[in-house]
């Protein structure tokens, strides 16, 4: 926001990194009253900004969230984005909360089953 000279950038981007460990709309939240700001000395601003966050919130959700999340858990972040999108489908806010420790619990079932199954299959032709 600095780089892109909008008013009160160090306000509304300490203000929306709070409001953004609220799950899902704190950011969006943070956006809106930093919306207002702007839009007090500027509307043209103001209508950047919102872009500007939008563009922001998609890369964190689609990019950067998988990522950091899939890796601390030990899934893909293909299948971070998969679980918080079948969870959000299926329980709302707490199919996404759930969705990503419930799919985390099945793949590595999963994988254990699968090593088991072909460490009996390699037994077996082994003899």
């Amino acid at each position: 926001m600095l780089l892109f000279r909008l008013p009160f950038a160090l306000t509304i981007g300490t203000f929306i990194g709070f409001t953004a460990l609220i799950p899902l709309f704190g950011a969006w939240a943070g956006a809106a009253v930093g919306f207002l700001l702007i839009a007090s000395q500027d509307f043209s601003q103001a209508v950047f900004f919102i872009i500007y966050i939008i563009i922001l919130q998609q890369l964190e959700s689609n990019l950067i969230y998988p990522r950091v999340v899939g890796n601390s858990i030990g899934i893909p972040g293909i299948w971070v984005l998969v679980a918080i999108t079948i969870g959000a489908g299926v329980g709302g806010i707490a199919g996404m909360l759930l969705g990503v420790p419930v799919f985390a619990t099945v793949y590595q079932v999963i994988g254990i089953l699968t090593k088991k199954r072909l460490q009996m299959k390699q037994l077996a032709t082994e003899e």
